[in-house]
């Protein structure tokens, strides 16, 4: 089944976002959660004050209706522009293992080997590229 790649856009979304490490980590004894509260915080653009002057994307990744991996994409526009630089970094990865015929296999290779990963929609692919930098994937052109 193919991992499809979905941009957050509603507070149900957003929580599922959050929370998903809860899920993958379920079960391990030596994992520590964050504080949801600083989590909700975090991801709260009227808190946040870096969301003014950053282009940010949260996406999660499903497999059937079932979210198994998240990734946000973050371009700094003030740091670039102060440096003169087109910089993109990605932060809060998660991905789970998921188990098929012979072993298991990572979502990782899925998501970012452009094989079977499909993009929201155009607005992000633009977005996505806007740091002047291809960023591997199938993105429908702009």
């Amino acid at each position: 089944m193919d991992i499809v790649l979905k941009e957050v856009r509603i507070r149900k979304d957003l929580k599922r976002f959050i929370f998903l490490p809860a899920k993958i980590h379920a079960g391990r004894e030596n994992w520590v959660p964050p504080i949801w509260m600083d989590e909700w915080t975090y991801f709260d653009p009227e808190e946040n004050d870096s969301f003014s002057y950053c282009d940010t994307i949260l996406l999660l990744a499903w497999r059937g209706d079932e979210p198994v991996g998240r990734i946000m994409g973050i371009i700094n526009t003030r740091y670039n522009k102060n440096r003169g630089e087109k910089t993109a970094r990605f932060h809060h990865i998660y991905m789970l293992w998921l188990p098929v015929a012979g072993g298991m296999e990572h979502t990782r290779g899925d998501l970012f080997s452009g094989g079977t990963t499909t993009a929201p929609s155009a607005r992000t692919g633009s977005r996505a590229r806007s740091c002047g930098r291809e960023i591997p994937g199938r993105w429908p052109e702009a």
